[in-house]
């Protein structure tokens, strides 16, 4: 029995040596910056940003960002000079007490969410209010994503606390009107383990990356473990059907510490639970962006850790789903005790062109600004031409 075991070890040992695991693939990537709003000194109101939320194009490349403190969504041109507005703060028909979600239809309406007011907007892009539809919350609680499957079919993606058995899903169809819902699906345990506090706690801000069709979605949670969840609708029932797994140095998506006097910034969030302990979440591994190319490879943006930093980096998929690699875009250098930095942009669109629009942070004088880039790459047996 010795001796077989040690012949088995030695067999076991001997394929590792001769077969190890496929090196990561990786390639060279770049971003390079074609567009800047709201960046530089002397600026008119319109081109100040509070804090913008999030950022859409129409069919005919206006670009559209929802800021709040003013609670505006405010029109640029492709060169990004100011057109309109629309909105403000407030309870009445057309204004806004809060943004989750923004999406622009195939018809060139914006969408807009507001679970603040209990209800999702639609204006015309030249800023006239089509119409108000009240949220049912027995139906749809905070949506924090919204995108079209079909004409007159949307999807809407939330974390909510569940109250109800189908409130335990992300994804959810709805008619054009959002009065009535057509399905339910992805459980929230796909966003992450629910019994844990500070994941349970954030999972009401952001659901992470969605990438829908018709007839497919894909989803890569906030809190990012290396796996794309790839639903599929047949005959109206929507199952997971695959998973896409992509690439991270470490599974452990946060970190939870017992301290909240520690620097913070994108990077980590400071939690007060009922029992008056205070906490600071450092997020580790994010998912920050997933899109088609136009080339028909998938690109997927991630905010990594790498030793005492992450690194924002952007992994390739082809149109099979295949994984091509990952490059590196830039290194968050991480300070302190705990390896703490500053995510200084986050990435919001890509439009129809492949310019990626991001808001950007300028630490320095605590100013928000919008930037477009076009990503440029070129893996090992492939140039993609820009």
């Amino acid at each position: 029995m010795v001796v077989l075991a040690l012949m088995l070890l030695m067999l076991v040992t001997g394929c590792r040596s001769e077969d190890p695991a496929p090196p990561l693939p990786t390639f060279s990537a770049s971003l390079n910056r074609v567009l800047s709003i709201g960046e530089g000194t002397d600026l008119e109101r319109e081109y100040i940003f509070g804090h913008a939320t999030a950022v859409q194009t129409d069919s005919k490349g206006v670009i559209y960002v929802a800021d709040i403190p003013s609670f505006e969504i405010r029109a640029y041109d492709r060169q990004g000079n100011f057109l309109r507005k629309m909105g403000t703060l407030g309870r009445a028909p057309g204004e806004f007490k809060h943004f989750t979600g923004l999406y622009i239809n195939h018809a060139d309406e914006i969408i807009i969410g507001d679970h603040m007011n209990r209800r999702i907007t639609k204006f015309s892009t030249e800023g006239e209010l089509l119409d108000t539809y009240t949220l049912d919350f027995d139906l749809l609680m905070y949506p924090r994503w919204i995108g079209e499957l079909n004409r007159g079919e949307y999807v809407v993606a939330t974390i909510p606390p569940g109250t109800r058995p189908d409130h335990d899903y992300i994804f959810h169809t709805f008619t054009s009107d959002f009065q009535e819902k057509l399905s339910a699906f992805g459980p929230a345990d796909y966003y992450g383990d629910r019994s844990d506090y500070a994941i349970d706690f954030l999972s009401g801000t952001e659901v992470g990356s969605v990438l829908a069709s018709p007839n497919k979605i894909l989803y890569a949670p906030r809190f990012y473990q290396g796996k794309i969840y790839v639903f599929e609708r047949h005959q109206d029932t929507w199952k997971m059907a695959r998973t896409l797994q992509g690439y991270v140095n470490q599974t452990k998506a946060i970190t939870t510490i017992n301290d909240l006097d520690i620097r913070r910034g994108d990077y980590s969030a400071g939690l007060s639970r009922s029992s008056g302990k205070r906490l600071t979440v450092v997020f580790e591994n994010e998912s920050v962006g997933l899109w088609r190319l136009n080339d028909g490879k998938l690109a997927h943006f991630t905010v990594i850790r790498s030793g005492k930093d992450r690194v924002f980096g952007v992994e390739l998929f082809d149109a099979e789903g295949n994984r091509l690699g990952y490059a590196e875009l830039e290194t968050i250098a991480g300070t302190g005790p705990y390896n703490v930095g500053y995510v200084t942009k986050r990435l919001h669109w890509k439009d129809q062109e492949d310019v990626f629009y991001f808001v950007e942070l300028d630490l320095d004088k605590g100013s928000f600004h919008v930037a477009g880039y076009a990503l440029e790459y070129e893996l090992a047996s492939y140039a993609h031409p820009q």
